[in-house]
């Protein structure tokens, strides 16, 4: 099996990393997965139109796309060629695009990300161009130039404006390159063998394979958990161990870390008062907040850019008074058409003028300031309920340590130690990034109409499941502080 791209820059971090990619399968991947690929698909659809009348070669089986991509080649009568593959020293790259050049051939990536030209290239950009140069000129095509096509940042849909850019990279991508070629042969021959022994290092802490069959199985407190840890911190305490719980007392720790450790360490929570004493600005009626958005790459209204914040879905659970019982709203836009204006209008109505609206993060906000800037009319309003926003995720972070949140404050890492009935497991849709994808493949009719009422349920359920993890969240602070709660208050720490 030849050396991929992934599985090469893999294993210039970790040789372990990239013999998992280079060996095992991810399987189906989840919604959220196969939207970025959607969209990648899309930018390299339009980025082919853009550049202009081309080749392009068949990337089935590999024999046969590197026998038609070197036939294509050494055709004079090709100046532009898409999809070509080419092998050397074990690894294999496709070029997104080569343009002919008078003594040679001009390399360009296509990328779904968006770019200004002022702005440096990203790491990871030049690494997967450095990647195919490297295989490419190994494998004898002439390589005069490098570039990267990728979203124009200041595109705006309607003004005519160009939506894509192109930036030359030559040097940065050469330099790169060079060092590329010198380890093609030793890492393809690395990736063959068996499973390199694993070594801790830093960038272990976003591997997928780190807790699952690598160096983190059974490790209940990586040194990963503490909050905030960055490479610098990482490189001093490393010497002391893997774990929290190896840390002298005395370890050079933000206040976040040494707060987070001790709980840790004494496995009880830890409550400040102080901060906690915040949930007394919150007014009936209480209104709990989510939304769920979409960011398309492309446009896909006049007057909008690439990226933006299209909120398509709300949940809102409302509690009149003290003792009254929940309300619940929603909203779930139409898989047509622009339905912008009318989900804040809905939503500005429903929220009325009255009351704290509790969200769980800064998200909300976000979504509100993109929805001032396209209706200007409802700014008013819209800043009024700016103003009533309060963030619980802010007196989670500082007011209640547990040692079961592994030092985060997400909802999810949150909401299974405050109310473990409640769970996202069986969920069809269970996170952000596969709402957006299911509405975004209903949207563009990728999902047959069939199937849109199951979706749609599935959506409404989770985002519902949102506000009834704040609803719980918050009952639970409450309680917590007013020590009423049996099950935790035992071995509360009390602070403030």
């Amino acid at each position: 099996m030849p050396t991929t791209k992934r599985s090469f820059l893999s294993a210039l971090t970790c040789p372990t990393m990239g013999w998992y990619e280079q060996h095992t399968s991810g399987g189906t991947p989840a919604p959220g997965l196969q939207w970025r690929f959607h969209e990648g698909h899309l930018v390299q659809r339009l980025a082919r139109e853009w550049l202009g009348q081309g080749t392009l070669l068949p990337s089935g089986q590999t024999a046969m796309a590197l026998e038609h991509s070197r036939a294509a080649i050494d055709d004079p009568a090709n100046t532009l060629l898409f999809e070509a593959s080419f092998a050397a020293d074990g690894a294999v790259a496709r070029a997104d695009a080569l343009r002919r050049t008078p003594d040679g051939w001009e390399l360009i990536e296509i990328k779904a990300g968006s770019s200004r030209d002022d702005n440096p290239l990203k790491p990871d950009h030049i690494n997967d161009v450095a990647y195919t140069w490297a295989v490419l000129s190994t494998a004898g095509v002439p390589l005069t130039a490098a570039s990267l096509v990728m979203i124009n940042s200041d595109h705006v849909e309607g003004s005519g404006s160009e939506p894509l850019t192109i930036r030359d990279a030559t040097l940065e991508i050469t330099e790169r390159a060079a060092l590329f070629r010198d380890n093609l042969a030793d890492i393809a021959q690395q990736l063959a063998g068996d499973r390199p022994a694993p070594t801790l290092i830093y960038e272990c802490r976003h591997c997928d394979h780190f807790g699952v069959d690598c160096l983190g199985v059974g490790i209940p407190d990586p040194l990963f958990d503490l909050p905030g840890l960055r490479v610098q911190r990482w490189d001093k305490l490393i010497p002391f161990g893997e774990r929290i719980s190896d840390l002298p007392v005395d370890a050079d720790l933000t206040d976040n870390q040494a707060a987070y450790a001790a709980v840790l360490r004494s496995g009880v929570p830890v409550v400040d008062h102080d901060v906690l004493k915040r949930l007394d600005e919150i007014a009936y009626p209480i209104h709990y907040l989510d939304f769920e958005a979409i960011q398309p790459a492309l446009p896909w209204f006049q007057g909008t850019g690439p990226y933006q914040k299209h909120p398509f879905q709300y949940s809102l659970h409302v509690r009149p008074t003290a003792n009254a019982p929940l309300d619940h709203h929603e909203y779930l836009a139409p898989a047509h058409g622009d339905w912008r204006r009318e989900f804040a209008e809905a939503l500005l109505t429903t929220l009325g003028d009255r009351g704290s609206i509790l969200v769980y993060s800064s998200y909300e906000a976000q979504v509100l300031n993109q929805l001032a800037a396209w209706f200007p009319d409802l700014e008013p309003r819209i800043d009024a309920v700016r103003k009533r926003l309060f963030d619980l995720e802010k007196v989670v972070k500082k007011g209640y340590l547990h040692p079961a949140f592994r030092g985060k404050s997400s909802i999810k890492k949150v909401l299974p130690v405050v109310a473990p009935d409640l769970s996202y497991d069986a969920l069809d849709v269970a996170g952000g990034e596969d709402a957006m994808a299911v509405f975004g493949f209903m949207y563009l009719g990728e999902y047959p109409e069939h199937e849109h009422a199951r979706h749609r349920a599935a959506l409404l359920e989770y985002c519902k499941l949102d506000t009834a993890a704040m609803v719980r969240v918050h009952e639970a602070l409450v309680e917590v502080r007013s020590e009423k709660r049996e099950a935790l208050s035992p071995r509360v720490q009390r602070g403030g």
